[in-house]
């Protein structure tokens, strides 16, 4: 997803002082929220909570200053999604201002407004009830919020490139990763020709690539606020599907008390409703191309996300072995 752009570790300060003067926005900085990659102590966006005046009314509303530039503009994506969308429920976030990407200053700006309310989803091992309804969102997503692409498709993908970025992005952890074993670059390798050999440009779809309850905040007002909007793109097949899953079994760090077996056990939850989507359920080839989604997250479960996760922890190594056990048996079942 990153194409340019400046670490902002040593500078987001002094942009969020002159782009707070622009547009008068009065930051609350004891909120503020820095993203990170990978634990790598590189800050590739600053989000800060405050106060903008909007028609002459001072609202709430969060600056998000971007550090790295993407190949469409977040501020056009969700724009792209505002105009299109047939949903009644699921909305985007409300734009506010915006400073586009400086060549010269390396960054882009803006200001959207800040939702008072809950994920959809909260706690783990998933509520009942809130995982059958996030489900139920997603149909309507999958229904009503991406009618029209509007980020053209691209002419080339590869698998194999991505992992490469990946690897190259945590070199530095896994050198010294305890929980590394042999097999797991040959693992890793079985999965890129597995999904090499199935999936050709021409199979992506235009998703939200990061639905995931996180990104789903109900409203006082009873709508559905869908954030995460920079990572509308061309992708595999179900990506949106499998996205979810992929970071709530990471989550899982977080459940009192997880033992193998209440991660397994949580992982079946999920598979099942998966498998169970209108588009899915029955339909072989639907069913292969979500296995090739879980397996295309399965890698960067087992290299790279789970690097987020607190070290050296028993959570942390129940969640590796688990997701090297998941890759292995997906790859099983893509190999038949």
């Amino acid at each position: 997803m990153r194409t340019s752009g400046i670490d902002l570790k040593s500078r987001w300060q002094l942009i969020l002082k002159e782009e707070s003067g622009k547009i008068g926005f009065s930051p609350d900085k004891k909120l503020l929220r820095k993203s990170e990659w990978w634990k790598t102590g590189k800050i590739g966006a600053v989000h800060c909570p405050g106060f903008v005046t909007v028609n002459g009314e001072r609202v709430r509303g969060v600056l998000k200053i971007q550090g790295t530039k993407p190949p469409t503009s977040e501020v056009a994506l969700i724009e792209g999604f505002a105009k299109q969308n047939r949903s009644k429920r699921i909305r985007p976030p409300r734009i506010f201002s915006h400073t586009p990407w400086s060549k010269e200053k390396q960054y882009e700006a803006f200001i959207v407004e800040e939702v008072q309310g809950e994920p959809v989803m909260n706690g783990r091992p998933a509520d009942k009830k809130e995982l059958n309804f996030f489900f139920e969102l997603y149909n309507d997503y999958r229904a009503n919020c991406r009618n029209k692409p509007w980020v053209t498709k691209p002419q080339s993908w590869s698998y194999a490139e991505q992992v490469n970025r990946w690897r190259s992005a945590v070199k530095e952890q896994s050198k010294v990763d305890p929980r590394r074993s042999p097999e797991d670059k040959r693992l890793v390798e079985n999965a890129i020709d597995i999904v090499e050999r199935n999936l050709l440009v021409e199979d992506l779809e235009f998703v939200h690539g990061h639905f995931q309850p996180g990104d789903l905040i109900k409203t006082p007002q009873g709508d559905f606020v869908l954030f995460s909007n920079l990572f509308w793109s061309w992708r595999i097949p179900f990506y949106d599907a499998v996205f979810g899953y992929h970071w709530w079994m990471l989550g899982m760090e977080y459940a009192k008390g997880l033992t193998p077996q209440s991660l397994e056990k949580e992982r079946k939850r999920w598979l099942r409703k998966i498998f169970d989507l209108p588009e899915i359920r029955g339909n072989s080839k639907a069913e292969r191309l979500a296995n090739l989604a879980l397996l295309e997250r399965a890698v960067p479960a087992l290299m790279v996300d789970r690097y987020m996760l607190a070290p050296d922890s028993q959570s942390e190594q129940i969640i590796t072995e688990g997701a090297r056990k998941e890759l292995k048996r997906l790859i099983s079942t893509l190999s038949k």
